[in-house]
């Protein structure tokens, strides 16, 4: 057992393990009956978040800190390495679905993506308070993020801000897009959940709105390009 609260758990993806982390400092494995597996000390002194690795033994475990320190280690409990990834607590730790970027949210109002070395890929800014939900979509073209700002930003992968939703009062807790990547949950502490439909959320789709949107200037405006759309068309 550990010595003190748990704030994070999850499953690995075959289902046969359950990683838990504690503000006792350590990440504990365990089976399915409750034998503990292991137990896995890192760098730092309190743990806040955890997660599997999406390959499906969950070969690569990943524990953030309220000190801003990633933590990897493999399934066999080896420590991989570890890294300053903020100055202040880390709330939500994700992997991508394929397994090479490590998404990290902060308090420090921030997400951050990784890769498996610790070296930064892109910084995601733009929210006024910390980051509790961090998800990646199924097709890991998007990332979406909630805040204690109460509000839910979406990004494609490159770091760029799709939209910003509001309809909050409160911290939006946690966030995950569903398996066909059609609609995105959002739960909060004003007591409401909202669906989001996120189903033509995809560049293809803002191109030929675009285009639409362009129609009638492209027909009436004789130094327009006429050509600037066919592609869609096509």
């Amino acid at each position: 057992m550990h010595s003190s609260s748990i704030i994070s758990v999850t499953f690995s993806p075959n289902n046969h393990t359950i990683v838990s982390a504690s503000v006792d400092g350590t990440v504990k494995l365990w089976g399915r009956e409750g034998e503990l597996f292991n137990t896995l000390k890192g760098k730092f002194t309190k743990t806040s978040s955890v997660s599997f690795s999406p390959d499906v033994d969950g070969n690569i475990i990943a524990a953030g800190s309220p000190h801003g320190i990633v933590q990897l280690w493999n399934n066999d409990g080896n420590p991989l390495g570890n890294w300053d990834a903020h100055n202040t607590s880390i709330y939500n730790i994700r992997f991508s679905p394929n397994g090479q970027i490590i998404a990290t949210g902060s308090e420090d109002n921030t997400v951050k993506l990784w890769d498996l070395h610790g070296i930064p890929l892109k910084l995601l800014k733009g929210h006024t308070a910390g980051i509790w939900g961090l998800d990646f979509s199924p097709d890991e073209l998007m990332i979406a993020n909630s805040s204690d700002d109460g509000t839910v930003k979406i990004w494609w992968n490159k770091g760029v801000l799709i939209i910003p939703t509001k309809g909050y009062l409160g911290t939006v807790n946690s966030l995950r897009f569903d398996p066909n990547r059609k609609i995105l949950a959002t739960p909060s502490s004003d007591k409401t959940a909202i669906l989001w439909n996120i189903e033509n959320l995809n560049l293809d789709g803002f191109i030929a709105r675009g285009c639409n949107w362009l129609s009638n200037y492209l027909k009436n405006n004789r130094n327009a390009p006429t050509d600037i759309c066919d592609e869609i068309k096509k």
